[in-house]
């Protein structure tokens, strides 16, 4: 493995990480909210749409790093994930 990969890895691995720590946190501190059902299933639901969404990001790079799809397949794969996030995120501002 080049430096490069063994970067792009410990990147991945990091944003991964804390991703999995927010995750975490969200769950061991959702009681504080109290009784109020919509917040929490909000805050849960969003904790985990973002764990899930860098894992396959994550996922996605590591494949193009492995050599496993082609340019083309990736920046179409890259495109449908990030206008996925784009288009969850534009959601939540237009209803917050």
């Amino acid at each position: 493995m080049d430096t490069t990969m063994i970067g792009t890895f410990s990147m991945l691995a990091i944003v991964l990480a804390a991703s999995a720590w927010v995750t975490d946190s969200v769950m061991r501190h959702i009681d504080k909210i109290g009784d109020l059902k919509d917040v929490k299933t909000e805050a849960i639901s969003r904790a985990l749409f973002n764990f899930y969404a860098m894992a396959v990001l994550c996922v996605l790079v590591v494949i193009r790093c492995l050599k496993l799809i082609e340019t083309d397949g990736f920046i179409a794969l890259l495109a449908i994930v990030l206008g996925g996030l784009g288009f969850k995120f534009a959601i939540e501002l237009k209803y917050k």
